[in-house]
């Protein structure tokens, strides 16, 4: 168990590629698992914006690759490269830091700076900034919204 738990992914040239951090992390040896409560993700890749995930809880896989955030989950990717501020809400996502990409097979609400999307199922790709909607896919568009 430890308390107030942080680490942080550098990039070859030793700048920080993402933190991950919560208020427990509990480790079990016996299965390889890591269960962390109220997890914060953060993603500050240069000349990206940055890209925040929190949720009640997390379960991390055993080689630290994928992190499976559960319970109240929001992404807000911050404003830049032309776009501006997006949030994601489901209670499911999962996000593999590697390959900068974010998804889920559960119903997302995706609310951006004129629209609102719902979608059940959706992979982003933060790399790429390329955003597939799997299916039930329902579109708000709002020119005056801000």
């Amino acid at each position: 168990i430890v308390e107030n738990f942080s680490a942080t992914r550098m990039s070859l040239d030793g700048t920080p590629r993402h933190t991950l951090s919560a208020k427990k992390m509990l480790h079990y040896p016996d299965d390889d698992t890591t269960h962390l409560e109220q997890p914060r993700f953060v993603s500050t890749e240069p000349a990206k914006p940055v890209l925040r995930a929190k949720a009640d809880q997390a379960t991390l896989s055993s080689d630290g690759e994928n992190v499976y955030l559960s319970g109240n989950v929001i992404v807000l990717r911050e404003a830049g490269d032309g776009q501006g501020e997006t949030t994601i809400a489901s209670r499911f996502l999962h996000i593999i830091p590697d390959d900068d990409i974010i998804k889920t097979d559960k119903a997302a609400t995706i609310t951006g700076a004129k629209s609102v999307i719902n979608t059940v199922g959706m992979v982003l790709n933060n790399r790429t900034r390329v955003m597939q909607l799997l299916s039930q896919v329902k579109i708000v568009h709002n020119k005056a919204r801000k």
